[in-house]
Order: C-alpha cells, then sequence, then structure tokens
C-alpha cells in the first residue's frame, strides 16, 4: 500500500518555489545589456559541455552494458561532496552522472544518458543563475535539475 502525500509539504514547496521563481531581485545592469549569467561561449558553458561528456558517456555505457552495477559512477561522483565539503575546489557532478544512468538505464541508449546528463548541467546552471545569483534563499540548483528531469524518465 501506498503512503499518502504529504500535502503540506507540496504546498509548502511549491509555494516557495513559485514566490521565488517570480519575485527575484532584478538583474545587474551592465550599459544597455542586462546581464543574467554565463551564455553559449562562456568557459562555464564549455565546462559543462566536458563534464556532461567526459562523466556522462562512461556513466551511461555502464549503465546500459552492466545494469546491475547502475549507481557505481553515481557512488563515485559523491566524493566531489565530500571534496566540497572539506574546502577544495572541486564542481558537483552528482545530477550530471546520475542523469545519464537513469537516462540510459530506462531507454538503453547510452546517448540519451549523455544527452540527459547534459541537459542536467544545464538545467542546473540556469537554476544556479535564477535562485542563487538573484535569490536570496538556496534552492539546491541540481536537486532541482533533477527533480524536473526525472519527471520525464522514460
Amino acid at each position: 500500500m501506498k503512503e499518502p502525500i504529504d500535502c503540506g509539504v507540496v504546498a509548502n514547496f511549491s509555494g516557495a518555489f513559485l514566490l521565488k521563481a517570480f519575485a527575484f531581485r532584478p538583474p545587474h545592469h551592465i550599459g544597455d545589456k542586462i546581464r543574467l549569467g554565463p551564455g553559449i561561449g562562456h568557459p562555464v558553458s564549455a565546462q559543462l559541455t566536458v563534464l556532461s561528456l567526459g562523466l556522462g558517456l562512461p556513466a551511461a555505457i555502464s549503465a546500459v552494458t552492466y545494469p546491475q552495477a547502475t549507481g557505481i559512477f553515481f557512488s563515485l561522483a559523491a566524493v566531489s561532496l565530500i571534496l566540497l565539503a572539506t574546502g577544495a575546489k572541486a564542481p558537483v557532478v552528482l545530477h550530471i552522472v546520475l542523469a545519464a544512468e537513469l537516462f540510459a538505464l530506462a531507454g538503453h541508449n547510452p546517448w540519451l544518458g549523455v544527452l540527459m546528463g547534459l541537459a542536467a548541467a544545464t538545467l542546473s546552471e540556469a537554476a544556479a543563475v535564477l535562485f542563487l545569483i538573484y535569490g536570496d534563499t538556496h534552492i539546491d540548483p541540481p536537486a532541482l535539475s533533477l527533480a524536473i528531469l526525472l519527471a520525464f524518465i522514460p
């Protein structure tokens, strides 16, 4: 028997999400242009692409080839959180690897996993720009990107 959904938690989360999505501070102005964060051609976008391909491809191939070992790359990517907690400058890649593994496993296609790993990285960066740069509370960008993407898992 499934447990009932706690409507209070859902209402609080969705209310906070909507408040932060539509009531954020205005973007910084630079001359006549509005700066919303890094765009195409920015070093951050190149870093996201390299991380998504470099980590997403082996994770996706591993998930399709050895389905019983799905989660190994996710476990290895968890080390990035330990490094981050100890003060080292390491990119957080859990969302990239988990999306790549799960989508590759569900679709039996490693390239679908790589594409979804890149989508997770891009959505996470967009959430970071929206909520961390222009917001005043913390909404975890990698977790938000996974919540959005995993709703569409085949």
